[in-house]
């Protein structure tokens, strides 16, 4: 027998913001706008690991078999506005998934991904699939799949689109994006140097 595998890139890239000030500005930061300002750079970053996520999703590259991401060819493209009957077809789109060697890959429906402007309905979808009312008692959770799901909203899907939404797998299972990190360093991190010339200390996150 044989393993065969998918032939995806990673692209490393470098994402920097440099900071520096004065001497005079350090003594005087009483109000520690400093450590402010290396905060709100340290939070743009992880920002930024977002952005590329979800800039994955919405342009929809093409994959190393010449087809898009989301394709009828990859067997994973729907169609309708996000209801029951839709996203029950998207499940069975993901449940059909079959790796390299043709075998299914047995992916569970974990994460349900919509923009902002579907968030409040994804939930009641949900919310209405996953209990269920006994007229003589209180509401109880179905066994079904659906309670396992958890809604993601993000605006960036908005600015995209107000109406796609995606269906993903169990990333242990199943993962569709890597987010890869150089040396495994997952967080943003702070470089100091002083510039004795003209005293200034410089900050690099």
């Amino acid at each position: 027998s044989s393993i065969t595998d998918g032939a995806e890139p990673i692209q490393l890239a470098t994402f920097a913001r440099g900071l520096a000030f004065s001497r005079e500005a350090m003594i005087n930061d009483d109000l520690g706008g400093i450590n402010r300002s290396i905060q709100v750079a340290a939070n743009a970053a992880i920002r930024a690991e977002r952005d590329l996520l979800f800039g994955v999703i919405t342009t929809n590259a093409v994959m190393s078999d010449s087809v898009a991401l989301f394709h009828a060819t990859h067997a994973n493209l729907g169609t309708g506005a996000l209801s029951p009957a839709t996203l029950g077809e998207a499940r069975t789109y993901l449940r059909k998934q079959v790796d390299q060697s043709g075998g299914y890959v047995a992916t569970n429906p974990r994460y349900l991904v919509v923009p902002v402007a579907l968030e409040t309905n994804a939930e009641s979808i949900i919310a209405a699939l996953s209990y269920r009312t006994d007229l003589a008692g209180p509401e109880t959770m179905s066994p079904g799949w659906q309670n396992k799901l958890q809604v993601i909203a993000d605006p960036r899907l908005d600015a995209s689109s107000e109406t796609t939404w995606y269906l993903f797998s169990d990333p242990n299972t199943a993962p569709v994006i890597e987010l890869a990190f150089l040396n495994g360093m997952k967080v943003p991190v702070v470089e100091q140097d002083t510039d004795f010339d003209r005293d200034i200390l410089r900050f690099k996150i």
